[in-house]
């Protein structure tokens, strides 16, 4: 058996623009869906007494559709009432990578999400990954 490809047409070309233009931005937006939807459901799980840890979710969240620096970092954060920097999100976008991380700096955080000895988990965090996982595949397309 043999098979043979041949490329007809202006097929490098088109390569060479998805590869440079729609892909880049394409994951981009992707990787900004998934980071915003699951600090969206992170913050809708999360338990409230003070608001503070729920808070800081949402200024996470408010953070990622900011502006970008292609190759570069971008950090933005929030100052809650107390002063101290709560909730925080760092883009990063280098080259054929897309990185968000966002960060909940409540000190109390770990306690909700994994419970102690006299409190059961929150999972709130855990809880939004395993949903946004599911419909990963309905989040991606070319723009």
């Amino acid at each position: 058996m043999e098979i043979e490809i041949t490329q007809s047409g202006d097929i490098r070309e088109r390569l060479n623009e998805l590869a440079n233009g729609q892909v880049p931005t394409s994951r981009r937006n992707f990787i900004q869906s998934v980071a915003l939807q699951t600090l969206q459901e992170t913050a809708q799980n999360n338990p409230v007494r003070t608001g503070r840890s729920r808070a800081a979710w949402n200024a996470a969240a408010n953070q990622i559709n900011g502006p970008t620096e292609t190759g570069g970092l971008t950090t933005a954060s929030d100052h809650s009432s107390d002063g101290s920097t709560d909730g925080q999100a760092r883009q990063s976008d280098a080259g054929d990578s897309t990185e968000i991380i966002a960060t909940n700096a409540v000190p109390y955080v770990p306690y909700l999400e994994y419970g102690t000895s006299k409190m059961a988990p929150k999972a709130m965090l855990r809880r939004a990954l395993l949903s946004i996982s599911r419909k990963l595949h309905s989040l991606f397309s070319l723009s």
